[in-house]
Protein backbone atom coordinates (compact mmCIF):
# COMPACT_ATOMS: atom_id res chain seq x y z
CA UNK A 1 0.00 0.00 0.00
CA UNK A 2 2.50 2.53 -1.06
CA UNK A 3 1.58 6.11 -2.40
CA UNK A 4 0.29 9.76 -1.90
CA UNK A 5 -3.41 9.47 -2.89
CA UNK A 6 -4.91 13.29 -2.20
CA UNK A 7 -8.56 12.69 -3.93
CA UNK A 8 -10.52 9.55 -3.74
CA UNK A 9 -11.92 9.49 -7.05
CA UNK A 10 -8.50 10.14 -8.57
CA UNK A 11 -6.60 7.24 -6.48
CA UNK A 12 -3.76 5.63 -8.68
CA UNK A 13 -2.04 2.90 -6.33
CA UNK A 14 -1.60 -0.61 -7.42
CA UNK A 15 -3.81 -2.10 -4.15
CA UNK A 16 -7.22 -3.14 -4.33
CA UNK A 17 -9.84 -3.68 -1.84
CA UNK A 18 -9.08 -6.94 -1.13
CA UNK A 19 -5.30 -6.05 -0.26
CA UNK A 20 -6.50 -3.26 1.86
CA UNK A 21 -8.95 -5.27 4.13
CA UNK A 22 -6.09 -7.40 4.35
CA UNK A 23 -3.62 -4.89 5.50
CA UNK A 24 -6.29 -3.11 7.75
CA UNK A 25 -7.34 -6.47 9.65
CA UNK A 26 -3.71 -7.60 9.68
CA UNK A 27 -2.56 -4.56 11.62
CA UNK A 28 -5.76 -5.72 14.09
CA UNK A 29 -4.03 -9.18 14.71
CA UNK A 30 -3.52 -8.83 18.42
CA UNK A 31 -0.11 -11.41 17.47
CA UNK A 32 1.51 -9.24 15.72
CA UNK A 33 3.42 -5.61 16.85
CA UNK A 34 1.88 -3.68 13.73
CA UNK A 35 0.93 -0.36 14.99
CA UNK A 36 -2.53 -0.05 14.53
CA UNK A 37 -3.33 3.06 11.60
CA UNK A 38 -6.82 4.88 12.42
CA UNK A 39 -7.42 7.80 14.37
CA UNK A 40 -9.32 7.48 17.57
CA UNK A 41 -9.05 3.58 17.33
CA UNK A 42 -5.59 2.55 18.54
CA UNK A 43 -6.21 -0.87 19.47
CA UNK A 44 -6.27 -4.32 18.53
CA UNK A 45 -8.84 -6.93 18.20
CA UNK A 46 -9.34 -9.86 20.67
CA UNK A 47 -8.87 -13.33 18.79
CA UNK A 48 -12.73 -14.16 18.35
CA UNK A 49 -13.51 -10.46 17.16
CA UNK A 50 -10.61 -11.08 14.20
CA UNK A 51 -12.00 -14.57 13.58
CA UNK A 52 -15.02 -13.02 13.51
CA UNK A 53 -14.35 -10.23 11.25
CA UNK A 54 -12.10 -12.12 8.92
CA UNK A 55 -15.34 -14.22 8.19
CA UNK A 56 -17.19 -10.81 7.62
CA UNK A 57 -15.17 -9.66 4.68
CA UNK A 58 -14.00 -13.51 3.35
CA UNK A 59 -18.08 -13.69 3.15
CA UNK A 60 -19.85 -10.34 1.87
CA UNK A 61 -16.80 -7.90 1.28
CA UNK A 62 -14.41 -9.79 -1.17
CA UNK A 63 -16.71 -11.60 -3.29
CA UNK A 64 -18.09 -8.45 -4.27
CA UNK A 65 -15.48 -5.72 -3.66
CA UNK A 66 -12.36 -7.87 -3.63
CA UNK A 67 -10.39 -6.87 -7.07
CA UNK A 68 -11.83 -3.64 -7.34
CA UNK A 69 -9.97 -0.29 -6.94
CA UNK A 70 -10.79 1.69 -3.90
CA UNK A 71 -11.85 4.61 -5.99
CA UNK A 72 -14.30 2.46 -7.55
CA UNK A 73 -16.50 1.95 -4.15
CA UNK A 74 -19.25 4.81 -4.22
CA UNK A 75 -22.58 4.65 -3.82
CA UNK A 76 -24.05 2.91 -6.44
CA UNK A 77 -21.46 0.21 -5.99
CA UNK A 78 -22.99 -0.19 -2.25
CA UNK A 79 -26.59 -0.33 -3.33
CA UNK A 80 -25.93 -3.04 -5.94
CA UNK A 81 -23.76 -4.58 -2.96
CA UNK A 82 -26.94 -4.45 -0.69
CA UNK A 83 -29.08 -5.75 -3.49
CA UNK A 84 -26.95 -8.89 -4.15
CA UNK A 85 -26.26 -9.82 -0.67
CA UNK A 86 -30.49 -9.46 0.23
CA UNK A 87 -31.12 -11.35 -2.47
CA UNK A 88 -28.69 -14.27 -1.22
CA UNK A 89 -30.88 -13.76 1.98
CA UNK A 90 -27.53 -12.43 4.09
CA UNK A 91 -29.71 -10.66 7.38
CA UNK A 92 -29.43 -7.11 7.95
CA UNK A 93 -27.35 -7.74 10.83
CA UNK A 94 -23.77 -9.42 8.80
CA UNK A 95 -24.67 -6.88 6.09
CA UNK A 96 -24.16 -3.97 8.85
CA UNK A 97 -21.33 -5.30 10.25
CA UNK A 98 -19.31 -6.01 6.70
CA UNK A 99 -20.34 -2.45 5.77
CA UNK A 100 -18.52 -1.22 9.18
CA UNK A 101 -15.59 -3.20 8.75
CA UNK A 102 -15.20 -1.63 5.46
CA UNK A 103 -15.95 1.90 5.81
CA UNK A 104 -13.00 1.92 8.84
CA UNK A 105 -10.71 -0.30 6.69
CA UNK A 106 -11.26 2.91 4.03
CA UNK A 107 -10.69 5.20 7.28
CA UNK A 108 -7.71 3.75 8.00
CA UNK A 109 -6.51 3.66 4.59
CA UNK A 110 -7.34 7.52 4.70
CA UNK A 111 -5.36 8.29 7.43
CA UNK A 112 -2.25 6.14 6.05
CA UNK A 113 -2.19 7.08 2.64
CA UNK A 114 -3.64 10.72 3.13
CA UNK A 115 -6.86 10.45 0.78
CA UNK A 116 -9.04 13.19 1.00
CA UNK A 117 -11.14 13.55 4.33
CA UNK A 118 -14.08 14.71 2.18
CA UNK A 119 -14.02 11.71 -0.19
CA UNK A 120 -12.92 8.87 2.30
CA UNK A 121 -16.53 6.78 2.10
CA UNK A 122 -19.62 6.74 0.39
CA UNK A 123 -22.98 8.44 2.78
CA UNK A 124 -24.80 5.69 1.42
CA UNK A 125 -27.08 4.83 4.39
CA UNK A 126 -29.06 1.79 3.34
CA UNK A 127 -32.85 2.47 4.31
CA UNK A 128 -34.06 -1.20 5.71
CA UNK A 129 -37.85 -1.75 7.12
CA UNK A 130 -38.68 0.48 9.86
CA UNK A 131 -39.45 -2.42 12.00
CA UNK A 132 -39.55 -1.25 16.13
CA UNK A 133 -36.93 -3.11 18.13
CA UNK A 134 -38.47 -5.69 20.41
CA UNK A 135 -36.57 -7.87 22.95
CA UNK A 136 -36.62 -11.95 21.84
CA UNK A 137 -37.21 -12.63 25.36
CA UNK A 138 -40.32 -12.21 27.42
CA UNK A 139 -40.31 -11.85 31.14
CA UNK A 140 -41.09 -15.16 31.96
CA UNK A 141 -38.42 -16.45 29.73
CA UNK A 142 -36.17 -14.29 31.61
CA UNK A 143 -37.34 -15.32 35.19
CA UNK A 144 -36.44 -19.13 33.34
CA UNK A 145 -33.20 -18.31 32.72
CA UNK A 146 -32.86 -16.37 36.04
CA UNK A 147 -33.78 -19.65 38.02
CA UNK A 148 -32.15 -21.91 35.66
CA UNK A 149 -29.68 -24.72 36.91
CA UNK A 150 -27.88 -26.90 35.04
CA UNK A 151 -29.01 -30.40 36.63
CA UNK A 152 -31.29 -33.13 35.70
CA UNK A 153 -30.80 -35.69 33.00
CA UNK A 154 -29.94 -33.37 30.41
CA UNK A 155 -27.12 -32.52 32.53
CA UNK A 156 -26.17 -35.40 34.42
CA UNK A 157 -22.06 -34.62 34.01
CA UNK A 158 -22.65 -31.96 35.88
CA UNK A 159 -22.11 -31.64 39.38
CA UNK A 160 -24.13 -29.37 42.05
CA UNK A 161 -21.53 -27.13 42.52
CA UNK A 162 -20.57 -26.71 39.00
CA UNK A 163 -24.40 -26.20 38.33
CA UNK A 164 -24.83 -23.49 40.56
CA UNK A 165 -21.69 -21.76 39.77
CA UNK A 166 -23.08 -21.68 36.07
CA UNK A 167 -26.06 -20.15 38.02
CA UNK A 168 -24.28 -17.31 40.07
CA UNK A 169 -22.27 -16.82 36.22
CA UNK A 170 -25.63 -16.52 34.15
CA UNK A 171 -27.19 -14.55 36.85
CA UNK A 172 -23.79 -11.64 36.30
CA UNK A 173 -24.15 -11.66 33.09
CA UNK A 174 -27.43 -10.71 32.91
CA UNK A 175 -27.11 -7.81 35.66
CA UNK A 176 -24.05 -6.61 34.09
CA UNK A 177 -24.53 -6.53 30.93
CA UNK A 178 -20.88 -7.78 30.42
CA UNK A 179 -19.17 -10.26 27.78
CA UNK A 180 -19.16 -13.91 28.57
CA UNK A 181 -15.20 -13.87 28.89
CA UNK A 182 -15.26 -10.80 31.56
CA UNK A 183 -17.48 -12.39 33.88
CA UNK A 184 -16.12 -16.59 33.48
CA UNK A 185 -12.33 -15.35 33.18
CA UNK A 186 -12.24 -13.20 35.88
CA UNK A 187 -9.69 -13.22 38.92
CA UNK A 188 -9.86 -12.71 42.48
CA UNK A 189 -7.23 -10.44 42.44
CA UNK A 190 -9.27 -8.57 40.41
CA UNK A 191 -11.97 -7.76 42.77
CA UNK A 192 -9.99 -7.29 45.91
CA UNK A 193 -9.85 -3.35 46.10
CA UNK A 194 -12.38 -2.83 43.49
CA UNK A 195 -14.99 -4.68 45.69
CA UNK A 196 -13.81 -2.86 49.15
CA UNK A 197 -14.04 0.54 47.50
CA UNK A 198 -16.78 3.29 47.21
CA UNK A 199 -17.76 1.93 43.65
CA UNK A 200 -17.91 -1.41 43.92
CA UNK A 201 -16.53 -2.94 40.23
CA UNK A 202 -15.42 -5.66 38.49
CA UNK A 203 -11.44 -4.62 36.72
CA UNK A 204 -11.08 -6.43 33.49
CA UNK A 205 -7.76 -6.84 32.29
CA UNK A 206 -7.11 -5.33 28.87
CA UNK A 207 -6.33 -9.13 27.64
CA UNK A 208 -10.00 -9.78 28.00
CA UNK A 209 -11.25 -6.95 26.97
CA UNK A 210 -12.72 -6.29 22.96
CA UNK A 211 -10.85 -3.40 22.77
CA UNK A 212 -7.92 -4.18 24.35
CA UNK A 213 -7.95 -1.63 27.48
CA UNK A 214 -8.56 -1.72 30.92
CA UNK A 215 -12.57 -1.11 32.36
CA UNK A 216 -14.66 -1.46 35.22
CA UNK A 217 -18.12 -2.92 35.27
CA UNK A 218 -19.59 -1.21 37.98
CA UNK A 219 -21.20 -3.97 40.31
CA UNK A 220 -25.18 -3.32 42.14
CA UNK A 221 -25.78 -4.64 45.25
CA UNK A 222 -27.55 -7.92 43.87
CA UNK A 223 -24.06 -8.87 41.90
CA UNK A 224 -21.92 -7.86 45.01
CA UNK A 225 -23.38 -10.63 46.68
CA UNK A 226 -23.54 -13.05 43.81
CA UNK A 227 -19.56 -12.93 43.86
CA UNK A 228 -19.52 -13.06 47.80
CA UNK A 229 -21.37 -16.54 47.48
CA UNK A 230 -19.45 -17.45 45.22
CA UNK A 231 -16.11 -16.44 46.73
CA UNK A 232 -17.28 -18.60 49.62
CA UNK A 233 -17.83 -21.65 47.55
CA UNK A 234 -13.96 -21.35 46.75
Amino acid sequence: MLGLITNRRNITSDYTIGEMMKWYLDTRDPTTSTDVVCVNKHYKMAEGTLKNAWASVNNYILPEFGNKNPSELDNMALIKWESVMSAAGVQTGPRQKALSILRKAFHAARDKLLINANQSFPDKVFSHKNIASTSKYSLSDYQRLWHFIAIGKRFCNTAERKARELQRATRLLMLTGARKSEITRARWSELERSLNGRAPSIVVHESRHKKRRFTHIVLSTLAQEILQEQYKQN
